[in-house]
């Protein structure tokens, strides 16, 4: 429901940003107070929502703030937006010289800011910490170097816990420290110990039939599907689990893959049709919005304008977090209608997707995949 909020309510918003202003002088603050509603609902929903969806409304909100004529406001928020996701280009930013020009600033500015710190504990200790989406390590604790000073999205997640999500300010040239309290889930224990009685038995289904069974009636859901891979020994992955629909349906499932780059979307087609389903990765690429004019009156209009535009400013480096997968590892995920309220809030391997009134999963399910640490 929140993600279907949050869209309809971005969507709005670019449509008021892209009204013509002398037509609709309003059209700026009605769109920023759009954006400011859609960021409370992300904000009210820890875990909720890819980057790409914060940072799209942190980027309407600065676009609609600029044009408004506010603009000590908006830089932070347009700041926080191209920290977020980077892979945006000045074009995207034509809605307004002023606009346009505020983009230019935060990049030159970015560019030789001091740097900031991040020190993460957790309790329990050695949960997992994302920056910004991305996988740092693990809080044992965990210290961070070289992070762009300005508002960052921090992650800190640990199987059965509620995860610990928020928009945090990391101060240029100086430390800042999360001290994490992760709150447990109260049917893990009865989770985890399905999980491990399929672990054991998942090459003799009969045995693990009432351990599957056990993991739909923790979870309160109707499917599940719990897969271990392997390295066999020539060399691919082969996959192997066990399926349980409906009622007491249940049955095998076997698949070998490749290991090139086709992994992760044979896995995903793989998922998608043993539910029936669609899945949906997170952070797909692609402009978070666009100006009516894509900016062709804002380059043009420079040529009369003392101002500087770089249409080809260059853009933050991302780092490389793709990870070898060897060895032996495994994933689960269940779906059904109790599960669908803490699928963003509480960590499990895979999102969980939606059953609509008995029928079945519909929707996307959004999962990602990991290697675990050696045991």
């Amino acid at each position: 429901v929140w993600e279907q909020q949050v869209s309809m309510l971005l969507a709005r918003g670019d449509e008021l940003l892209n009204q013509d202003p002398m037509a609709s002088p309003e059209a700026p603050s009605q769109a920023t107070e759009v954006f400011r509603e859609a960021l409370a609902i992300l904000e009210a929903n820890p875990g909720a929502g890819d980057n790409r969806l914060w940072a799209h409304a942190y980027k309407g909100l600065a676009v609609g703030l600029v044009m408004d004529g506010m603009s000590n406001e908006a830089y932070e928020h347009m700041k926080a937006s191209l920290t977020l996701y980077p892979l945006q280009s000045a074009i995207e930013y034509g809605y307004t010289l002023a606009v346009q020009n505020m983009y230019e600033k935060i990049i030159q500015d970015q560019s030789v800011e001091a740097s900031g710190e991040l020190e993460v504990v957790s309790t329990p200790a050695g949960a997992e910490v994302q920056v910004d989406g991305q996988r740092k390590g693990f809080a044992d604790p965990l210290r961070l170097t070289n992070l762009t000073a300005g508002k960052h999205r921090v992650s800190i997640l640990m199987d059965g816990h509620y995860v610990w999500d928020e928009i945090v300010e990391i101060p240029s040239g100086d430390v800042m420290t999360i001290e994490a309290d992760l709150d447990p889930d109260s049917t893990w224990k009865a989770t985890s110990t399905a999980l491990k009685g399929i672990k054991r038995k998942i090459r003799s289904p009969k045995k693990a039939d009432m351990f599957v069974q056990s993991l739909k009636s923790a979870t309160d859901s109707t499917e599940a599907l719990v897969v271990e891979v392997t390295v066999n020994r020539s060399g691919v992955f082969a996959i192997r689990g066990l399926q349980a629909g409906e009622g007491s349906g249940f049955g095998t499932v076997e698949l070998e893959v490749a290991r090139d780059g086709n992994f992760f979307e044979v896995v995903r087609q793989f998922v998608e049709m043993q539910f029936v389903s669609t899945t949906a990765p997170e952070g797909t690429a692609g402009a978070l919005s666009m100006p009516a004019s894509t900016g062709v009156d804002v380059l043009e209009a420079s040529m009369t304008e003392d101002l500087t535009l770089n249409p080809d400013a260059p853009m933050f480096e991302t780092e490389d977090d793709s990870n070898s997968l060897l060895g032996k590892w495994w994933f689960w995920t269940a779906v059904g209608v109790g599960v669908v309220g803490a699928a963003t809030a509480i960590a499990v391997p895979l999102a969980l997707a939606n059953d609509d009134g008995g029928k079945g999963p519909t929707g996307a399910i959004q999962f990602q995949i990991q290697q675990l640490p050696a045991q």
